[in-house]
């Protein structure tokens, strides 16, 4: 069966393994949703009020990680009569960012959208005088610092909307927002979120 893609619609073949070729891990509770996978196809773009189409972020073979939820269902059944239902139908907003690998074998992740990817601070787990502190009792750190900033959404007249953060800024951010992810960046895996502007609170200053 073939299906033509329109909009601002991809589809996408989800991964099923723990991590993606591209070396970025999802944490245990989000796996069931397999946030992740790699596009098929694409469609034009939306169409803006000048009669030409939004661009679309993502090529074809891209491997990307999109929101939980998110997507309908497809299935395909292939010319031998081989069905698979690992296909998803994927709104281009609810997209997170691309996986990209680089010439040292790094992976790099580019966030869409209003997106951004944030060095979450870690928690300290040793007090002024010394006395270590269990991770369970450690205090949670809504703050961070700007490690990528995507393009931003396309609006009608074919401008995109202002990233408000740059890379490099310290940011507090809403308790329990974004998704996280572990990339190997080079040869040890890091810890990230990918953040929605709208859930950075403000800029912290020294």
């Amino acid at each position: 069966m073939k299906i033509k893609i329109t909009g601002e619609r991809y589809l996408i073949k989800q991964y099923i393994k723990e991590s993606s070729k591209g070396g970025v891990f999802i944490p245990s509770a989000a796996q069931d949703e397999r946030m992740q996978g790699v596009v098929i196809d694409k469609g034009e773009g939306a169409l803006l009020s000048d009669n030409t189409h939004a661009p679309m972020f993502c090529e074809i073979g891209d491997t990307v990680l999109f929101t939980k939820f998110s997507g309908t269902p497809v299935g395909l059944t292939d010319e031998n009569g081989n069905r698979d239902e690992t296909f998803l139908m994927v709104n281009q907003r609810d997209l997170l960012a691309i996986v990209k690998l680089g010439n040292d074998n790094g992976t790099y992740i580019v966030p869409l959208g209003e997106r951004y990817i944030v060095k979450r601070y870690e928690p300290d787990t040793k007090t002024a005088s010394g006395i270590l502190i269990p991770k369970k009792g450690a205090e949670t750190k809504f703050q961070g610092t700007i490690f990528a900033v995507a393009q931003g959404i396309c609006l009608e007249n074919g401008s995109f909307t202002p990233m408000i953060y740059k890379i490099g800024q310290s940011v507090l951010f809403v308790r329990f927002a974004g998704t996280p992810i572990r990339v190997n960046m080079d040869s040890e895996p890091e810890d990230y979120l990918i953040l929605n502007q709208r859930d950075i609170l403000c800029v912290v200053e020294n």
